[in-house]
């Protein structure tokens, strides 16, 4: 019975959790924000995320290996967590992204403080097997209610801004815009106006 049950916790934590930096998955991370979602239309406060990508962390990999790489990631995800408050959420969304969630927030200049030390903490090297990386990230943000109310939407205008960000030249961090969600409508009309 010990074993059987030592053997779902282990599951319900695989399906939870990443392996590598121990932090909630993109799964566990939506949970977390639709609950925040929720207690937000209550409070009528803000809900922060940050979407965050390594640029060109393939390089990485192909010069020290995945190995290597791994434990980079590690030292990005503890550095990362230092940027953020305790009640704050910092996920890995896979790869070399990451997703912060930002509860609670009476302003956004929360989250543009909270963004300008995710930005910083990238000025520091990174050291394995006795080779430094100079990494950076692109970073985006999206807020409740303004760019959607739901996690999904949130996600996606986050992860739309982050893409901004690397075009603007990347180690840099952009808030979604209206301008932003209008051009990817006009993008998905002109794809099925196509077919």
């Amino acid at each position: 019975l010990w074993v059987k049950l030592e053997n779902e916790r282990e599951i319900a934590y695989q399906a939870n959790y990443d392996l590598l930096t121990k932090l909630p998955n993109k799964y566990n991370f939506t949970q977390l924000l639709n609950d925040e979602i929720s207690k937000a239309e209550q409070t009528c406060k803000f809900v922060g995320v940050i979407f965050i990508d390594v640029d060109d962390f393939k390089t990485v990999n192909d010069s020290v290996g995945h190995d290597s790489g791994d434990s980079i990631l590690f030292q990005i995800a503890n550095n990362l967590q230092d940027c953020i408050r305790p009640n704050d959420v910092l996920a890995r969304f896979g790869g070399d992204e990451f997703l912060i969630m930002i509860p609670q927030m009476d302003t956004v200049d929360t989250i543009r403080n909270i963004a300008e030390r995710l930005t910083d903490s990238f000025r520091k090297s990174y050291i394995v097997k006795a080779q430094e990386f100079h990494l950076s990230a692109s970073t985006g943000i999206a807020v409740y209610p303004n760019d959607g109310t739901d996690s999904e939407l949130l996600i996606k205008n986050a992860d739309l801004s982050m893409y901004q960000s690397k075009e603007k030249g990347k180690n840099r961090y952009t808030f979604c815009t209206e301008e932003m969600k209008a051009e990817t409508i006009r993008k998905i009309r002109i794809v099925e106006d196509l077919h």
